[in-house]
């Protein structure tokens, strides 16, 4: 889809009827695959308008949990409020909020010092420390993860959508395709157990969705969408995996993610068992997931695709054959 046809499906002008401003100028792009976000510009401000995946629920439970943390003290921005006083507004089938612009840098991976993964850690603990979000009614990790015979089937219907298309994709889809059904099957005979729901955890926590000030402390924390019950070392995990481990592990990634394991056990206990299994849910829970297959079939132009896929590829069978020792080796 053209940049064109693909802002026109952003409604502008509804938006500046929603939010009372006379006109809302495109800026240009936020997000990458998994969100396609508008950087607009109104009275004087830039904004951030947001399409949100999912239903009223979806987006009714991240704006409560987003208010709670706010209550917290913790660095959130709450979406604006419209003018028939809700935070969102429905559109063709989707939902959108408009949020003010935050400061602050997003650093990508090896990017990340000392001081930001110190502040990175604290940010999480204060986010684990939550207590009073029964009211949230959030999902769990069990709740969120199919089974192994609907995983496989899901894996296979967005395989053959792309099957047809170019060839480049076709082959790294198909590779993907099958070493996310053989570390299913492995993981099936072993035997994961659904993490046990203890806390409140972010469900996407990673550098790009961070944004830091100059003095390595995080100004702001983004993307509630996959907010959830659920245990603390998914959050950790997660961060590791995406913000300090290599596609490779090597030496200089890996003294990354044990300066993060180091800040985040000075607040709160992480024992190498917690990394072990936390490694084994995530592979569960990446290889149960059908989104880069589903974006290469509606995105088949897009060459930052092809990288991706390669990466998880490599990372996956990585992971599944050497998760013990990497957990090892970061504690």
């Amino acid at each position: 889809m053209t940049e064109g046809k693909e802002l026109m499906t952003f409604p502008l002008g509804m938006a500046a009827s929603a939010y009372g401003f006379s006109h809302i100028e495109f800026i240009g792009w936020a997000g990458g695959i998994s969100s396609k976000n508008a950087l607009v510009s109104a009275g004087g401000s830039d904004f951030v308008l947001k399409r949100f995946r999912g239903d009223s629920t979806k987006v009714d439970r991240i704006e409560r949990v987003t208010s709670l943390l706010l209550g917290k003290g913790l660095p959130v921005i709450e979406a604006m409020i419209s003018r028939d006083g809700k935070r969102h507004f429905f559109f063709d089938g989707h939902f959108y909020a408009l949020y003010r612009r935050a400061k602050g840098l997003i650093l990508h991976r090896g990017g990340l010092g000392k001081k930001h993964l110190e502040n990175a850690a604290l940010l999480l603990s204060q986010i684990h420390g939550i207590k009073g979000n029964g009211g949230l009614n959030l999902e769990s990790s069990h709740q969120r993860v199919p089974s192994l015979a609907n995983a496989i089937k899901v894996l296979e219907a967005a395989c053959d959508k792309v099957a047809s298309g170019r060839t480049d994709i076709s082959r790294l889809i198909r590779s993907l395709t099958d070493l996310k059904r053989s570390v299913l099957s492995q993981l099936e005979e072993e035997g994961v157990s659904p993490p046990k729901p203890c806390s409140l955890i972010h469900g996407d926590y990673h550098n790009e969705n961070l944004l830091f000030r100059t003095d390595g402390k995080v100004d702001c924390v983004l993307d509630f969408e996959h907010v959830r019950n659920g245990a603390a070392f998914e959050d950790v995990v997660t961060f590791l995996n995406l913000a300090c481990l290599g596609r490779n592990f090597d030496q200089e990634s890996l003294e990354s993610g044990r300066e993060f394991v180091r800040a985040y056990r000075r607040l709160r206990e992480l024992t190498t068992d917690d990394l072990v299994w936390g490694f084994r849910w995530h592979l569960r829970d990446v290889c149960s997931s059908a989104f880069l297959e589903r974006a290469a079939a509606r995105e088949r132009e897009n060459l930052g695709l092809i990288e991706m896929l390669e990466r998880d590829i490599v990372r996956i069978d990585r992971l599944a054959s050497s998760h013990v020792e990497i957990a090892e080796a970061i504690s």
